[in-house]
């Protein structure tokens, strides 16, 4: 009775035992369920948005020579061939340029790959030409990838749809991973007798024992570890995918998550980037060879890189290709051709791994105000952006050069078009690789003499011209305090009466102060306020000597007002944005306010080259017959030095300190103005030309007298005045004169005469 008792409670404790073993399991089996239909109902990836820089564009009579586009071209991963034969491939030809371009989605359309052959001749494109000798207007090559708005994960993709993708590269993908794929139901016990034979029969791993279906569960749902909680998980949810979806489902999630590698710039998933990240190209134009690499790397992401280990990804690559053929996938003479073609792998990896921090916040707060957060880092937008790659380079290169031997000083760059406002080139700090304090967008700092352009134009606006004598005499100005103001200035002399063209090119404080003062603290500050769309009080006189506080990209903002003629255009860093299948969404078209009349900002434009040939700007170290507009900038014990200066296609703003504000002993010419000559001379930019002052009178002014004087005189400058400007009496010739400057300005307007208004 007493063993008939327990033969009965064994069984009912094994009953209740399985019984919630059987609750347990359909709870969790009903969980991972609900994991799976939620995961793939609502997307299974968060993609992160991907910034380009701009698309160069290629046309007959561009001023870019060949090696900026070889420079470009390298930079895009092209590889140098004798004869290019395919998409990324270009060769050079005596001083030809032979290139075979890639094909890309562009805001406006898919630019196609095509063979073509770039002529030059002194130093610019004369033609373009097809491969059959057609004239081609215009080529775009592709915009290199500089970064990425990432989600919480960094995993870099690019997805495709089933269609999408070559059939051969599916059943290749079938045939080595999953033979059985479309005849079992998540899990394949045949699969992993027959993977375990020939593993043991070729005497290493040639297939493994997860279907695709288990390696979709494992890449998407489970932890790397290996446990038999987690195989067991596998498993059961490999089941519950199989009963719930189509098997092109998950075909076609497992080609878009299955692991490549690892990069600086995030984790490579899917076929799709991979074939871009391996071969440059779109996974619908690999080759057989190119597919079974990527089925081989699949196998072993860093085990097989073909980048570092090019010898044994090779290796696993022919074994593909031998089980491609085994399967009939591909016959016996398509195995042999393409286990002979090389592992054409690329040899440099297309650079998305140099980013540009500071630049990409800029793009973020400017798209923060059409996207939401949430959109930026997980629906893969792709993002065309303003920025040119060799103007950033650049640009960093001159920063980090001036400063690496300057502890503890750093510096801010910000270069943009003139005419557009799109910004080339931004930094943000000395190490432009760090994501951090981004100097260019949030340093505000006093301007200094970068306020007296500004003080120029109000005074042009006033009815003052060029010639416009100024006393530099001391001044004393009482302040609301009870105190009064002497300001001095920085040679600590005194000038007497001096034109205002001059005044500027040497920077002359007093002289400054008493027309800032005459003119109005008001309007100035008014003036600086609509340039650099901020607010700038004018309560306090030292305004006048720039005690004003802006970031470097407000200063590039207020200038470009003045170089652009007049016509104020906001900064702009985005130019269009596309999905994540490259379906437009916004182009970001820029608006144009008059903010100025024309006259009044060439004048300031000249004024201002004044600056750069017999004042502060002098020493700036700029090709022969280069001409540039600019200005230095110095606050108070030297704690910020400042220069902005522009040519005729590029503005370029420069800001050297210290973050703690102490003194760097750094003027704005022997610290801002290095970088940003160093800067400007690699620029290729244009020259401005002041030769023609079609609506103007040009006379030839004494910088000594202010007066009218012969042309021949060594004091003698040619300013351009408008029409109704009367000037005093002329002068005669000043017997001596001292500063080789504007001895060097004068010789160089002899040598280039300006023209004034034609009859």
């Amino acid at each position: 009775m007493s063993k008939s008792k327990n033969i009965r409670r064994a069984l009912a404790i094994g009953l209740i035992f399985s019984l919630s073993a059987l609750a347990l399991l359909i709870s969790l089996a009903a969980k991972w369920d609900h994991e799976a239909k939620e995961a793939f109902s609502s997307g299974l990836w968060q993609l992160p948005s991907s910034v380009y820089a701009r698309s160069l564009e290629v046309f007959a009579g561009s001023p870019v020579g060949q090696p900026q586009i070889v420079e470009e071209l390298q930079r895009l991963g092209y590889k140098q061939e004798e004869n290019p034969s395919s998409a990324g491939q270009f060769a050079i030809k005596d001083s030809n340029i032979e290139v075979f371009t890639r094909e890309f989605t562009h805001w406006e359309g898919i630019e196609p790959s095509q063979k073509a052959v770039i002529i030059f001749k002194d130093g610019s494109i004369e033609d373009i030409k097809s491969a059959s000798g057609d004239m081609i207007d215009i080529i775009r090559l592709e915009p290199p990838l500089i970064g990425h708005i990432y989600p919480s994960r960094k995993e870099l993709r690019q997805l495709v749809k089933i269609a999408e993708v070559p059939e051969l590269l599916v059943k290749g993908l079938i045939a080595v991973e999953d033979r059985d794929f479309y005849s079992h139901h998540g899990v394949d016990p045949k699969g992993i007798v027959r993977a375990m034979w020939l593993n043991l029969k070729a005497g290493k791993i040639t297939q493994g024992a997860s279907t695709l279906t288990q390696q979709l569960v494992k890449n998407l749902f489970l932890s790397p570890e290996q446990s038999f909680v987690r195989k067991f998980r596998e498993i059961i949810m490999a089941f519950l995918i199989e009963r719930r979806f189509s098997k092109q489902e998950i075909l076609e999630s497992y080609l878009n998550e299955v692991f490549f590698g690892q990069t600086s710039a995030g984790a490579i998933h899917g076929f799709g980037l991979a074939s871009i990240h391996y071969f440059g190209t779109e996974l619908k134009k690999i080759t057989t060879s190119q597919m079974a690499l990527l089925i081989a790397i699949v196998n072993g992401p860093s085990y097989y890189d073909p980048i570092r280990h090019p010898e044994r990804a090779k290796g696993r690559r022919n074994i593909v290709l031998q089980l491609m053929e085994a399967q009939g996938v591909i016959s016996s003479s398509e195995m042999q051709s393409a286990i002979a073609s090389p592992l054409d792998a690329q040899a440099k990896r297309r650079r998305a791994s140099h980013t540009h921090p500071a630049f990409l916040e800029l793009v973020q707060q400017q798209l923060m105000e059409n996207y939401s957060a949430n959109d930026l880092k997980s629906a893969g937008l792709r993002i065309f952006s303003s920025l040119d790659p060799r103007s950033q380079e650049l640009a960093e290169n001159s920063v980090r050069k001036f400063l690496k031997d300057h502890k503890d000083i750093e510096g801010a760059f910000v270069a943009l078009s003139p005419q557009t406002g799109d910004i080339l080139a931004l930094v943000g700090g000395k190490d432009s690789q760090f994501a951090g304090f981004n100097r260019a967008l949030a340093a505000k700092r006093p301007i200094g003499s970068l306020i007296k352009p500004f003080i120029t134009l109000a005074a042009l606006q006033e009815g003052k011209n060029l010639a416009s004598l100024l006393s530099d005499d001391p001044i004393n100005i009482p302040l609301s305090s009870g105190k009064t103001w002497n300001p001095t200035n920085y040679d600590g002399e005194n000038h007497g009466q001096v034109p205002l063209i001059l005044a500027l090119a040497k920077s002359y404080n007093q002289a400054f102060v008493r027309l800032g003062m005459e003119i109005g603290i008001e309007k100035v500050a008014k003036l600086v306020s609509s340039f650099s769309n901020s607010e700038i009080p004018s309560d306090n006189p030292s305004l006048l000597l720039g005690a004003i506080e802006l970031t470097p990209l407000q200063v590039a903002q207020a200038f470009q007002v003045i170089a652009g003629g007049g016509f104020s255009i906001q900064p702009r860093s985005v130019l269009a944005v596309l999905d994540s299948n490259g379906t437009p969404l916004k182009r970001f078209e820029q608006d144009m306010k008059q903010l100025l009349d024309k006259d009044k900002a060439i004048l300031t434009q000249y004024a201002m080259s004044a600056v750069m040939h017999m004042g502060t700007g002098a020493t700036a170290a700029l090709p022969s017959g280069f001409e540039t507009s600019g200005k230095t900038g110095t606050t108070n014990d030297y704690r910020d030095s400042w220069f902005a200066g522009f040519s005729q296609d590029l503005l370029a703003v420069s800001w050297i300190g210290r973050d703690d504000n102490a003194k760097t002993y750094l003027s704005g010419a022997t610290g801002a103005l290095k970088v940003w000559s160093n800067f400007m001379k690699d620029s290729n930019s244009k020259s401005l030309n002041f030769h023609n002052f079609s609506k103007m009178d040009v006379k030839s002014i004494s910088m000594m007298t202010g007066k009218p004087t012969d042309i021949a005189c060594p004091d003698a400058i040619q300013i351009p005045l408008n029409t109704e400007v009367t000037l005093d009496p002329s002068s005669e010739c000043v017997s001596s004169l001292t500063d080789p400057l504007i001895t060097s300005f004068h010789e160089h307007q002899r040598a280039h005469p300006l023209i004034g208004k034609q009859p």
